[in-house]
């Protein structure tokens, strides 16, 4: 068993976690990195390039695959797996959720009748539509520091999986 102590993550008011793992938890912690290298989720926001409605779209299926790989975690690995499991499920519940649960409905909606209304025209870009947010600077610093959360979080099982 390989114990972290102390590491720093930075998500809601309880940032310094103690983590403890071993083989299976490196695996799990491989497929998360693997996923969140691989994905918006786990790369700087660029804010002249991304288009938000894509960014919304890979936090949500990292969510669900996050979710899938901890259910996949046998119920005989549960005392043993424990810090990874509740490390993951507060990146989820804390980390992520609550940004998603604020901005991206009213977002998508409001973008997709922006979208709909400048289609007839096509004189606009994704990336210039959604700057016209009413809270568009609101919404991308919040999209931002959650951003950075997820590559602390990406960074961490980077660490777990290859023993950095």
């Amino acid at each position: 068993c390989i114990i972290f102590d102390e590491i720093i993550l930075g998500i809601g008011r309880h940032s310094s976690v103690k983590l403890k793992y071993n083989r299976k938890d490196q695996e799990v912690a491989y497929k998360l990195w693997v996923e969140l290298s691989t994905r918006k989720i786990g790369l700087p926001f660029d804010q002249e390039n991304d288009v938000i409605t894509e960014v919304y779209n890979s936090w949500y299926d990292f969510f669900k695959i996050a979710r899938e790989l901890l259910k996949d975690i046998p119920a005989s690995r549960l005392p043993y797996s424990n810090d990874l499991i509740k490390l993951t499920e507060r990146v989820l519940n804390v980390g992520l959720r609550p940004h998603l649960t604020k901005w991206q409905a009213k977002y998508r909606q409001w973008y997709n009748n922006e979208f709909i209304k400048k289609n007839n025209k096509k004189s606009e870009t994704p990336q210039e539509i959604q700057k016209r947010y009413p809270e568009y600077s609101v919404l991308v610093e919040d999209l931002v520091l959650t951003n950075k959360r997820m590559i602390e979080y990406k960074d961490l099982m980077g660490k777990i999986a290859f023993k950095r």
